[in-house]
């Protein structure tokens, strides 16, 4: 997969200029008394430029955000949103969930969204908030559901109008990751707005890691040519500081990150705000402080075929009031699908700030499909839910006995051979040496129909050629590999 460079994919905001939104979003509204930052379904934050909803609104001032949300672009595949608005470029996949509270943060919500043109993309967006805080947390995960991704950029693009937006001065404090705006001389508004960097995968996010600018907003509509600008702006580590009043823009980035094939991205970041700067400045180290009490979801899912099994595999960094997961599984057969069934459970942690690691295997023997799919359903002690995203393996039924070449070869002392049967049958593996003595016999039983591995360990041999064997049947196969010590 050709690198991403400019995926700004991150759960949380990023914003967007936007043009107009085709249909209603449902939306809420964190309020934590002092504090307001509205959550929109689709992506964006505050507002989408509309004065539709209710933007970031700090001690009763007028609203400060002209809009914000996800953005997405992939250098040398085209800019922007695919034909549908210069920036709109979510749809919501999973409706908004209302607030309910948790350990540490009593509003908390999610909801899911995918890149339109790519509905195997899938971002899941959390917001968390306190009553009493002066910021609100928002997290982004982005899972990879295809080939490795390189060069990923998760950050914020934000048009704040902070009172009388051309009056706005912005500046960043690097040991904070913080990024600020505000109304220079004005009298509409005499508060400061920011956007931080807590943390990357649950990791607390180090000093001066991120990336930003802030610059004049162009006096014409944003077209292509401003997410040129933004990847240019992505990749650089430079920033200016500002001068001079005007409309301004906020770009706030980290990265880049390389993202494997069925992991996940899961980055913090919080929008901040104080009566002045050094109030700004202390709710910021409020903001760190209090972010390792975020909960985190899964940061890999995966799925292995092997030998008439499949192995799944899945981590969290930690866990917040965490029942458990039940495992389901999807029969595929060619184009026509199954009905997702549970097949399992394994129990959560509770609540923990440890990494946990999980594993579950299916036996697939019998199964007749061409391809299986997974997922999880993370259950609460409440009685919430959330599912993962789906992970797919392909599940073809050898056509013939095959015994493979061992790997590695030569080697030293073990060695992996692979083979499979089509149907269960009788099966003898066995290790000779250049004379035809029989040295090991590695199999000796049934097997099911599949593919399977046998490790062999010649710790007890001397180096040499010795020569492998596999028998069921008619069938007879030998191939050669070489020891060296």
């Amino acid at each position: 997969m050709r690198a991403a460079t400019f995926m700004f994919v991150c759960s949380f905001f990023c914003v967007i200029f936007l043009s107009v939104i085709t249909q209603a979003q449902n939306s809420l509204i964190h309020n934590t008394g002092t504090l307001e930052v509205t959550i929109i379904e689709n992506g964006y934050i505050g507002d989408n430029g509309s004065s539709t909803y209710g933007g970031v609104v700090f001690n009763g001032n007028p609203d400060a955000m002209y809009c914000a949300g996800l953005i997405f672009g992939e250098y040398g595949l085209g800019y922007g949103n695919l034909g549908v608005g210069i920036l709109e470029d979510f749809y919501n996949v999973i409706p908004i969930a209302g607030f309910f509270p948790i350990p540490y943060f009593n509003q908390y919500a999610y909801h899911t969204v995918a890149l339109i043109g790519n509905p195997d993309s899938r971002t899941k967006m959390k917001s968390l908030s306190n009553t009493g805080h002066d910021f609100v947390f928002l997290r982004g995960n982005v899972s990879n559901n295809t080939s490795t991704i390189d060069d990923f950029y998760p950050g914020i693009f934000a048009d704040w109008d902070v009172g009388n937006r051309l009056l706005n001065r912005g500046g960043y404090i690097p040991s904070k990751n913080l990024f600020y705006i505000y109304e220079n001389g004005g009298a509409a508004d005499a508060s400061y707005y920011g956007i931080m960097g807590i943390a990357i995968n649950s990791v607390p996010m180090a000093p001066n890691t991120m990336m930003g600018i802030i610059t004049d907003r162009p006096t014409t509509p944003p077209g292509d040519s401003i997410r040129i600008e933004l990847y240019n702006y992505m990749t650089s580590t430079a920033f200016d500081t500002i001068t001079t009043n005007g409309d301004k823009m906020m770009l706030v980035c980290v990265g880049p990150f390389t993202i494997p094939a069925g992991s996940s991205l899961v980055v913090d970041m919080a929008i901040v705000a104080g009566t002045s700067l050094a109030d700004l400045i202390d709710n910021a180290d409020g903001a760190i402080l209090y972010g390792p009490n975020v909960p985190v979801e899964l940061t890999s899912f995966t799925a292995v075929s092997l030998s008439g099994k499949v192995i799944l595999n899945w981590t969290t960094a930690t866990e917040i009031n965490n029942l458990g997961f039940e495992v389901e599984r999807k029969i595929i057969n060619n184009n026509e699908e199954g009905e997702w069934v549970r097949i399992g459970f394994r129990e959560g942690y509770g609540t923990t700030t440890d990494p946990k690691e999980y594993s579950y295997v299916d036996n697939i023997s019998g199964i007749n499909a061409t391809s299986l799919a997974y997922r999880l359903k993370q259950l609460d002690f409440d009685g919430r839910y959330e599912y993962s995203d789906e992970v797919l393996v392909d599940n073809p039924a050898p056509l013939d006995f095959a015994l493979q070449q061992n790997y590695p070869n030569p080697f030293n002392p073990t060695t992996t051979i692979k083979f499979s049967v089509p149907v269960r049958s009788d099966v003898v593996l066995k290790v000779y040496n250049t004379l035809g003595a029989e040295v090991f016999v590695l199999v000796s039983q049934k097997k099911e129909a599949g593919q399977h591995l046998i490790e062999f360990d010649a710790s007890a041999l001397p180096s040499g050629v010795y020569f492998y064997q596999l028998r069921s049947g008619d069938f007879i196969e030998t191939k050669k590999m070489l020891l060296l010590k």
